[in-house]
């Protein structure tokens, strides 16, 4: 599998109608917001921007604008990673668990389902400028800023993970450590591992 990769025309070497990359040439990744600044209203690539020892950016000469497209994603175009995170607007409808119109990123979940062809997202509840987390809370989940949304592709009966979740929560409430819930720093459980030795904290 070949990744492509866009660059700017103009910012390319031609040589007899030959186009080749020198390392003054811009690249665009049209899935990633955060290649993307606005100065004065206009959108333009930041690697194209001055940079001031203040953290600020501003227009120069070779400056490259951009225009912003908003459409309905094309997931199946989506770079296959679980880094890249996607600037949405998503409609959810879980009736009177969650409803309304919400800022997302979303992006891939999972690595050994990562190549599957269905599959997971993780969806993160941000505010407007895609930077500040929002915390939701749907049904009797913890209030949380993100939630991952299984396929379960490899599972036809759609049936495991539920199960197990039920059967954890049985065990939970056989055990004295249910009493702890939702953990604080006042009530910690410490577990190990047998093969490491190493301790780990709740």
């Amino acid at each position: 599998m070949t990744p492509y990769k866009y660059f700017v025309k103009s910012t390319l070497q031609n040589t007899d109608g030959v186009y080749s990359v020198t390392s003054e040439s811009v690249s665009l990744n049209f899935y990633v917001p955060s290649d993307v600044k606005e100065v004065g209203g206009k959108s333009y690539v930041t690697s194209s921007l001055t940079k001031g020892s203040d953290g600020s950016y501003t227009v120069n000469p070779t400056s490259i604008e951009v225009t912003k497209i908003v459409d309905k994603p094309n997931v199946g175009t989506w770079e296959i990673s679980k880094k890249t995170k996607h600037w949405c607007v998503v409609d959810i409808d879980f009736g009177s668990y969650l409803k309304g119109t919400y800022n997302v990123l979303v992006s891939f979940q999972g690595s050994s389902t990562l190549y599957n062809r269905q599959k997971n997202f993780r969806y993160a509840f941000v505010k407007s400028d895609y930077k500040s987390k929002v915390k939701l809370k749907i049904g009797e989940l913890l209030k949380v800023d993100k939630f991952n949304l299984k396929s379960y592709y490899s599972d036809d009966t759609k049936l495991k993970e539920p199960i197990i979740f039920r059967l954890y929560l049985q065990a939970k409430e056989l055990r004295n450590f249910n009493e702890q819930y939702p953990w604080s720093t006042s009530s910690i459980i410490a577990t190990s591992n047998p093969a490491s030795g190493a301790e780990t904290k709740r």
